[in-house]
């Protein structure tokens, strides 16, 4: 089996070491491993759409930003390898609703297990998501916080820009099989149990259907609510 690690090293400290025990311990079971290491923005995407159909597996490791990487690349060739994921991010929300941990054995002993599961995939307009779109207040933190400011504070990094972010909000209105909603500060499409430490009951990552939950009324309110 050909398998194809590829990494994003802008995403936690530490990243060097995490990388060379994961390889080491994959060695022990896989004979040929490739090395892809992000050098610039989407790099990872022109990778995979030149090369994922000459390997059986693809192992990420790297946090949500990554993963959403590799999946609109993959959305985009023929022949997609086998995924599988190493959790090295702030928040790691698609990993968590995978029921993997940032514990390196414990995944390896997930990965050697071969339990092969289908998870769908979602389009909107040109781009594709696992476990969430978000429309209005603070809805873009995930990928325009600083990578110097999440290397360097890690989670602590969303909650400033949310915070800049949060006065610059404005309300937007939406329209749903012809019936309006006003004033709507945050719209979220979830196909997952967790977003950025907010849990959902009836999602799963699993499952074929989006819940759709949305916060209107002032900023203060809804950032509360």
């Amino acid at each position: 089996m050909k398998v194809l690690l590829v990494y994003n090293p802008y995403s936690s400290r530490n990243k060097e070491k995490r990388l060379n025990k994961i390889y080491n311990l994959l060695s022990i079971h896989f004979d040929d491993i490739t090395i892809y290491k992000s050098i610039y923005k989407n790099s990872i995407t022109d990778y995979l759409i030149k090369y994922s159909d000459e390997f059986d597996l693809l192992i990420i490791l790297g946090g949500d930003g990554t993963i959403h990487e590799v999946i609109c690349a993959l959305e985009n060739v023929n022949k997609p390898p086998l995924l599988f994921v190493f959790p090295s991010g702030g928040c790691n929300d698609i990993s968590k609703s995978l029921g993997l941990s940032k514990n390196i054995n414990r995944n390896i002993k997930v990965l050697l297990k071969n339990n092969i599961r289908e998870v769908p995939s979602f389009r909107i307009n040109n781009s594709y998501f696992l476990y969430a779109m978000a429309i209005g207040m603070m809805s873009d933190a995930s990928y325009n916080t600083s990578y110097r400011l999440k290397y360097h504070f890690k989670r602590l990094a969303y909650y400033i820009y949310c915070l800049k972010a949060f006065f610059k909000a404005k309300p937007t209105r939406l329209s749903i099989n012809n019936k309006a909603y006003d004033k709507l500060m945050l719209l979220l499409l979830l196909h997952t149990k967790s977003l950025a430490g907010y849990k959902i009951k009836d999602g799963s990552i699993f499952d074929e259907y989006l819940v759709l939950v949305g916060f209107n009324g002032n900023k203060l309110i809804s950032l509360f609510r």
